[in-house]
C-alpha cells in the first residue's frame, strides 16, 4: 500500500524495483554493510571525501582551488571567492546563459 497514488513515472520505477528485488537472492552468511569505494579501506572518512573532491578539481586551476580555501576570511567570503573563480556568480550574463 502506498500513502498516495503514484505518478506514471513512479509506477514504472516500482516495477523496476520489484523486478530487481525478485531477481536477487540474499546471501545469509554475509554481513550486510555499507561500503565506501573511494579509498582502499572501504571506510568513509572526511579525509577520503576531501581527497575525492580535490581530485575532481585537480588540473590547471588546482593551485587556485587550494589557495581560495586558505584565505583567512569568513567561510562565506571563501565560498564567494571560489564561486568567482569557477564563474558561478549569478551575474546577468551568467543568469542569461
Amino acid at each position: 500500500m502506498w500513502r498516495r497514488s503514484l505518478f506514471d513515472l513512479e509506477k514504472a520505477q516500482v516495477c523496476q524495483l520489484l523486478k530487481v528485488v525478485h531477481d536477487s537472492c540474499p546471501i545469509l552468511e554475509k554481513v550486510d554493510r555499507w561500503v565506501w569505494k573511494a579509498n582502499k579501506f572501504q571506510e568513509f572518512s572526511v579525509n577520503s571525501i576531501y581527497r575525492l573532491l580535490r581530485g575532481l578539481y585537480e588540473g590547471d586551476d588546482s593551485r587556485m582551488f587550494n589557495s581560495s580555501w586558505r584565505i583567512k576570511a569568513l567561510p562565506s567570503g571563501q565560498v564567494t571567492t571560489w564561486r568567482v573563480q569557477k564563474n558561478r556568480i549569478g551575474t546577468k550574463v551568467e543568469l542569461h546563459r
